[in-house]
């Protein structure tokens, strides 16, 4: 039979999807599976981690090689890697992808919605095949809210759009799971680090003790956002935790700043009760550049706002409008603003929307969040529109999720100010204030570690400036 398959398998068809090595581990996976020569289902679903649908797949499989004209008679070794050459390594579009993974699970009903238990396994198995444990049925819920009863579709449009990297996701664990039953080793069903549930990391155990991004909110983010540049791994650490290092804006850019990499914003607020609202919200905020106080909007076209809970939804870019997050720190632009005679800007973090009419806005001491259905920065989402207001705000977390290096930039830039702040702290007060005259590095020294507020002197003195000459008109 191999002989035979070997003659109408199209050339190269297999060996440009599949490498050298994965066709090695397969080859030898396929003898231990199929002693006779021919893969059934069962072996499949007997051999191999319970979590993904083996006896569905091995159909889907089946199927594929038959309309390539393969001669039938069962799953032959060459029949199989083409099989998963043209389905699970098949070069379709997102939708597409999606559309076979879902029907995996959509049993006889294949243009219908797959419905909360379906689509609850669909998640929860390919959070289980990476490695994910049992999954986090909280956040598997809110993702299974938003799309459990959207038809066909309906349905493969939403995956491609709100998590992307679901079909590497489980493309990954089919072929790892596979070929570990041809290694030295267990099958271990884990999916490679570009796509495995993210590692989350805590400066303290106070930051770790109900943490607002859970291990299953935290995948849902990683297969929405995909890998970071040059399809490195994301490397997830809390930078800034309200419950360890207190709700206010100057803490939030104290350990927030000096990250060089992108991060994401997590805030959990209060219900709306008056509008209707029983449970809380939790928001989010993807930002692809580093946090700088600004009175300009920055980021790029790489920034998300996001529904974590109660329903998962991702609002990305339109393309009409590029107001993507806004940073004024309340001592810093606004107050210049203040001395220059303009208008004050608003203070806090905000996204989207205009200046004083923000998408989503985190005040001053990020004790309420204000959110707006739609703007033209943030694709809205019509079929579950949140209630527009302002909530109060319960937490609020920042992660970084960019390489290493980011986080190494960060804690370089800490020791040095921390070098610096020593530095300064042992020198007079006569010292400093003879320093304070001196050129610009050594005010910037002065400045960065705290010894001297060049900043507030000059704000100071433009403001008393400005006011004689009001005096004066």
């Amino acid at each position: 039979m191999g002989a035979e398959e070997s003659k109408s398998a199209p050339p190269g068809e297999v060996s440009e999807r599949i490498n050298s090595v994965e066709l090695s581990e397969l080859r030898v996976a396929f003898s231990t599976l199929a002693p006779d020569g021919v893969l059934t289902a069962e072996a499949l679903t007997s051999a191999l981690p319970p979590v993904l649908p083996w006896e569905e797949l091995h159909r889907v499989l089946l199927e594929a090689v038959a309309a390539r004209g393969h001669p039938g008679g069962g799953l032959g070794f060459d029949a199989f890697v083409l099989g998963l050459a043209l389905t699970v390594r098949s070069r379709q579009s997102a939708r597409q992808r999606m559309g076979l993974l879902r029907s995996l699970y959509a049993g006889g009903d294949r243009d219908g919605p797959l419905g909360a238990d379906r689509l609850t396994a669909l998640l929860s198995g390919a959070m289980r095949a990476s490695g994910g444990g049992e999954g986090d049925d909280t956040a598997l819920g809110a993702a299974v809210a938003d799309a459990a009863e959207l038809p066909a579709a309906e349905w493969d449009r939403w995956a491609a759009d709100q998590l992307p990297a679901l079909g590497t996701a489980f493309e990954t664990s089919v072929i790892e799971a596979l070929c570990a039953v041809g290694r030295a080793g267990p099958p271990s069903g884990c999916l490679s680090p570009m796509t495995r549930p993210p590692l989350l990391s805590y400066q303290s155990d106070a930051q770790q003790e109900g943490s607002l991004l859970t291990p299953g909110l935290a995948w849902l983010c990683a297969l929405t956002l995909g890998p970071a540049d040059a399809g490195e791994p994301r490397s997830w650490r809390c930078l800034y935790s309200s419950a360890a290092q207190g709700q206010a804006l100057s803490r939030f850019s104290t350990f927030v700043g000096g990250y060089t990499g992108p991060t994401l914003l997590v805030a959990r607020c209060a219900p709306l009760s008056d509008k209707g609202e029983e449970e809380g919200v939790v928001f989010g905020a993807f930002v692809d550049s580093a946090w700088k106080p600004t009175d300009k909007y920055f980021g790029g076209a790489g920034c998300a706002l996001l529904q974590l809970a109660p329903a998962f939804h991702v609002h990305r870019p339109t393309g009409i409008s590029r107001n993507f997050a806004f940073f004024n720190l309340p001592a810093d632009r606004a107050a210049t603003f203040r001395a220059r005679g303009g208008a004050q800007l608003p203070e806090g973090v905000a996204f989207g929307g205009q200046i004083g009419t923000f998408r989503l806005r985190l005040d001053d001491d990020l004790s309420r969040l204000s959110w707006l259905h739609s703007d033209t920065t943030y694709a809205p989402h019509e079929s579950r529109r949140l209630a527009e207001g302002a909530r109060r705000v319960a937490a609020v977390e920042v992660w970084g999720c960019g390489r290493e290096q980011d986080q190494a930039a960060q804690l370089a830039l800490q020791r040095r100010r921390e070098a610096d702040a020593a530095k300064a702290g042992s020198l007079t007060l006569e010292t400093r204030k003879k320093m304070a005259g001196g050129d610009a590095a050594t005010r910037f020294v002065l400045s960065a570690a705290g010894a001297h507020d060049f900043k507030g002197e000059e704000l100071k003195a433009s403001e008393e400036r400005l006011a004689r000459e009001r005096g004066h008109e």
